[in-house]
């Protein structure tokens, strides 16, 4: 009798520990899988962010080259001091809004990244000193652009260029 209560004692203790065991193998791959989709989603925003970079490349070669065109506040070139608010009336998602990034395919992407030129009020500066100087004016252009990939990650940035 003595050895059949033993047996059973046995079994309840690796009854436990293989519960204890299972439990900890699952808390081990619920971490697991947390860190993997943490890696993906850095790795996303990452390209993402590379892309958007492209776009703004793209666009200071645009400005540089002076081949934007004509900021009529359409087409992806718009004023920002002649009293329309360009980001109320704007989509990222609309390509007759906004220039399309044409340097090739990327992988992962949902679409091109997309951007628009905005020029900015023209600044004049003064230079130093007490003698009377001529104004020469110089010209900025703040530069927005978005790209998205496929698994939803969606960046934007914007960058101020002068000329």
């Amino acid at each position: 009798m003595n050895q059949k209560s033993n047996r059973g004692s046995v079994s309840i203790i690796v009854m436990v520990f293989s519960m204890i065991s299972l439990m900890l193998v699952l808390l081990l791959l619920d971490q697991f899988l947390v860190k993997e989709r943490e890696i993906l989603n850095f790795r996303d925003n990452l390209q993402t962010q590379q892309w958007v970079e492209l776009a703004l490349s793209e666009a200071e070669e645009r400005i540089a080259g002076a081949s934007a065109g004509t900021f009529d506040n359409k087409n992806g070139l718009y004023k920002s001091y002649d009293g329309e608010l360009w980001y109320n009336k704007v989509s990222f998602d609309a390509l007759s809004d906004v220039f399309t990034y044409g340097g090739g395919e990327l992988p992962n992407a949902s679409a091109p990244p997309t951007y628009i030129i905005e020029q900015l009020r023209p600044t004049f500066d003064v230079s130093d000193g007490l003698e009377v100087s001529t104004p020469v004016q110089s010209r900025h252009y703040r530069v927005t652009a978005q790209a998205k990939s496929d698994t939803g990650a969606k960046i934007k940035f914007q960058a101020i260029y002068e000329y």
